[in-house]
């Protein structure tokens, strides 16, 4: 049986179109913006910057443009694929292709010896799973992240605030970018069970919001974020002129 050799230099996909390059321009900003309500649903060595195997993408990008308003529109402003890779990863620590988004397939493929390269966007920041149960969640999570990221008209932009209410920003994102309840449920679960280990992590849901959603449901926690940021209640938008 023939076994094709592998290719030393496998040759690069074509250059994505304006419009391909605005999607994947749409996904890493939003998962800039909502990288800490990511952190909110992995594990102590997933989170901030506690791993130089998975380095944060919002933390290095605002070291380097200086607030996360300005790292946002550099993505925006990227002229090219290779421009956008080298904004989301840069050359930090182990590498630019150590962080929790990785871009870098796009221009250099994954296992650059097979047969056939992986030219794809890496979404890295899981830690290891041992159930079906938590593969098959994180997986569909990522797929509506991706999907609503893409179709949207426009960028998300949710309220500045919220990244220094990590709860309220997962919700806002479970709301805007998931939309779907049983998602929601369950990586609620699953952030009270890691908050609940030993090692307390640096990116936590608050106590009172884990004791008030255990007894008044997550509508409890539906009502700080509409208090924190009216604007997202349903309930004000403006009707019909």
């Amino acid at each position: 049986m023939g076994i094709p050799a592998p290719q030393q230099n496998p040759p690069p996909p074509p250059p994505p179109t304006a419009a391909q390059l605005t999607k994947i321009k749409k996904v890493c900003v939003a998962y800039i913006m909502y990288e800490k309500a990511f952190d909110l649903m992995t594990s102590k060595s997933r989170q901030a910057e506690l791993n130089e195997f998975c380095q944060s993408n919002q933390a290095q990008m605002v070291r380097i443009h200086g607030s996360l308003q300005l790292a946002v529109e550099a993505i925006k402003g990227a002229g090219s694929l290779q421009a956008l890779v080298d904004l989301v990863n840069p050359e930090v620590g182990r590498g630019p292709r150590y962080m929790k988004l990785n871009l870098t397939n796009l221009t250099q493929g994954r296992h650059r010896t097979a047969p056939s390269p992986s030219f794809t966007i890496e979404f890295r920041q899981h830690q290891a799973a041992h159930t079906p149960e938590k593969s098959d969640n994180w997986v569909e999570l990522i797929q509506r992240f991706f999907h609503n990221a893409i179709t949207r008209e426009d960028y998300v932009n949710p309220p500045e605030v919220l990244q220094e209410q990590p709860t309220l920003l997962w919700l806002h994102m479970m709301f805007k970018m998931i939309n779907r309840l049983q998602l929601t449920r369950y990586f609620w679960g699953r952030i009270n069970e890691l908050d609940d280990l030993r090692w307390r992590r640096p990116v936590r849901a608050p106590t009172e919001f884990r004791r008030n959603v255990a007894e008044h449901g997550l509508d409890w926690l539906k009502q700080q974020l509409y208090q924190l940021v009216p604007r997202e209640n349903p309930q004000n938008a403006p009707g019909p002129a």
